[in-house]
């Protein structure tokens, strides 16, 4: 009897040391600051912009640029129906002219803006970035972004997502891209991925830096989905590259070249703990199960530089709590977090869900914090609206 008692713990205790070898670590990431957070600075909402739409463009452009071209305050917008960026006056709201890329770009996914005659446009199709003389109507050059590793870039070179929000960024003579691994990292690439590419604007020399953190995403961590693996970058007035992960309240910046970061505290006082998802078979992770890690967490998003008042402003999507009576990343209630120039925190203010913001299309103006409005009543989607957003 006590023979077959010992065998039997001994098979449970075997059998119980399998699973544990083959399930994921998963990785907790903490809020030491939660809930211990003073308040002194908030965000009103004072003012509007309204563009008025031609019948070929719609509301939640995928990529927009505010710059100043000429002395002018401009608004551009990418339309993708019809390969073009839209050029607007951003004080009169007026239509200043349309740039048509014809057949020389296959499916323009982003662009910046150099000045007046000149133009970055990423192709997501042939995955390059090519300067166009937009007075001309000529391509000028075009750098390919897959490297050296032929068929085999998207599973060892980034891919871009890049937004309004997390734009092509320039710091001094190079144009940095911020891309993507949109699966869990292999243990084996922590240390050998890198997710943003660097071009130089006059050498055409093209680097790729910067690793996901370790402690965020190693150890065979399952953080699938591409939404947890979307790192989202602004650049400090110094010209460092402030780095901004879903399930990080920290923010990791570093020298467009290092290859090292450097950790400050840059969280939300409502933000809990995140986590991994607990399923061991990365690849085949059920898609509700994803699609649940995700939402029913918080995560942070964007971060954008004020550059007239020196504040950051970092965009946080709350967790959802009862997935009964919602489940989609647009339920997520939004929180803006305030942070002076040294990332210190001044407060946050929530200013309701997805449905009703896209903060992917957010930018900085003399005005404040421009945000797109999802109106209720354009049903006819024949105007884009932003609303301001100024510190108090």
């Amino acid at each position: 009897m006590k023979k077959k008692l010992y065998n039997c713990i001994l098979i449970l205790l075997c059998a119980g040391a399998f699973i544990a070898c083959k399930r994921s670590t998963v990785i907790i990431v903490s809020n030491p600051q939660e809930g211990k957070l003073h308040a002194t600075r908030s965000l009103v909402e004072n003012g509007e912009k309204v563009f008025e739409l031609d019948s070929v463009s719609a509301p939640k452009a995928v990529y927009m640029q505010f710059c100043k071209i000429g002395g002018r305050d401009v608004l551009s917008f990418l339309n993708r129906f019809n390969s073009s960026i839209y050029f607007y006056d951003y004080n009169e709201g007026s239509l200043l002219g349309v740039y048509n890329f014809g057949k020389d770009v296959v499916k323009p996914g982003a662009y910046y803006i150099v000045n007046e005659d000149s133009v970055y446009v990423l192709d997501m199709a042939k995955m390059d970035l090519t300067l166009f003389d937009y007075k001309k109507n000529t391509p000028l050059d075009a750098i390919s972004l897959k490297g050296n590793e032929g068929k085999d870039w998207p599973i060892k070179l980034p891919q871009y997502n890049l937004t309004t929000s997390n734009p092509i960024i320039r710091i001094g003579n190079e144009i940095v891209l911020t891309g993507q691994l949109f699966w869990s990292i292999p243990v084996k690439d922590i240390h050998t991925f890198h997710f943003s590419a660097s071009i130089g604007m006059h050498s055409k020399e093209l680097k790729f830096e910067h690793c996901y953190p370790e402690e965020l995403y190693g150890n065979d961590s399952n953080w699938e989905g591409g939404h947890p693996t979307a790192p989202h970058a602004t650049v400090s007035p110094d010209g460092n590259l402030v780095y901004s992960f879903p399930p990080s309240h920290d923010l990791y910046i570093t020298a467009p070249h290092a290859d090292s970061y450097k950790k400050v505290y840059g969280g939300s006082n409502d933000a809990g703990d995140v986590s991994s998802i607990d399923y061991q078979n990365k690849e085949e992770t059920p898609e509700d199960i994803i699609s649940e890690n995700y939402v029913m967490q918080d995560m942070y998003g964007p971060i954008v530089y004020d550059q007239y008042r020196n504040f950051y402003y970092r965009f946080l999507l709350k967790k959802v709590t009862d997935k009964q009576k919602s489940n989609s990343i647009p339920d997520k209630e939004i929180n803006i977090v305030i942070m002076d120039k040294d990332f210190h925190y001044l407060g946050e203010t929530a200013i309701g869900n997805g449905k009703k913001w896209n903060i992917q299309n957010a930018f900085i103006t003399q005005e404040g914090l421009n945000i797109e409005y999802l109106s209720p009543e354009n049903q006819d989607e024949d105007h884009m609206v932003f609303k301001i957003f100024q510190l108090k």
